[in-house]
């Protein structure tokens, strides 16, 4: 049994992790042998298609996508059976299964609700149940003055780690694709997860350390230079 641990979950934004402490975060290369991460993003997408619900309106005014990804917007049906979206229930079909990627469902509506994603593996790796996700429906713009025609996104990072792996789960995270997958619709407005500004720091941070420690060895040799002379002085008192 391979032992999955809880997912490191950060909302939006950069990787929690770089390709350089964890080569396999950036879904190029082939993991640590103690472990393997599976990086997606999930949440929603929402367009105003018509005026706001006032009173006891059921008119929609939105049209919205809920999805999962990869993060990177990788191929991830090398390791994913289905996706299980569970929708409010007064949708005719509130359980929607989705089997290959793009792994997402587009409806619409007029107000929030929280959405039940469960996404089930394939069971060569070993995993004993799906990941449960659970993903607030946003409609509206946290801001006024935002133009309606320009979509409200909500989502979020996360990653999947397979501790000790076996070697066929080894074997399965090395035969996956490389490349992307279908396209997901308006995924213009998607977020990109970059390892980069994470990358910039850790970079900074060495070269600010090793400057560091280059003043440090010259403060030495100084010091030292210093206690020579101050030798020589005392040897000529004696």
């Amino acid at each position: 049994m391979n032992d999955i641990n809880e997912t490191k979950q950060k909302s939006g934004g950069e990787l929690s992790s770089t390709p350089e402490l964890n080569q396999d975060l950036d879904f190029s290369h082939t993991a640590p042998s103690t472990s393997l991460a599976l990086p997606f993003s999930f949440g929603n997408i929402a367009f105003q298609i018509g005026k706001a619900r006032t009173g006891n309106s059921t008119e929609h005014s939105h049209r919205w996508m809920v999805f999962f990804r990869g993060a990177h917007n990788q191929d991830l049906s090398f390791a994913i059976e289905k996706v299980v979206f569970h929708l409010h229930q007064s949708f005719a079909e509130p359980v929607r299964v989705v089997t290959a990627p793009p792994f997402q469902v587009t409806e619409t509506g007029w107000g929030s609700f929280d959405i039940q994603i469960k996404v089930y593996f394939h069971p060569a790796l070993g995993v004993p149940g799906p990941l449960h996700l659970t993903h607030l429906l946003k409609l509206f713009h946290e801001t006024q003055g935002v133009p309606p025609d320009r979509p409200v996104v909500s989502e979020h990072y996360d990653e999947v780690v397979f501790n000790n792996p076996s070697e066929e789960v080894k074997a399965i995270f090395r035969g996956r694709s490389e490349g992307d997958a279908p396209p997901y619709p308006h995924q213009e407005h998607l977020g990109i997860f970059s390892a980069e500004p994470d990358l910039a720091a850790i970079r900074a941070a060495r070269q600010w350390v090793k400057e560091r420690m280059i003043e440090q060895e010259d403060r030495m040799v100084k010091r030292e230079s210093e206690a020579a002379v101050l030798r020589q002085h005392v040897s000529a008192l004696i």
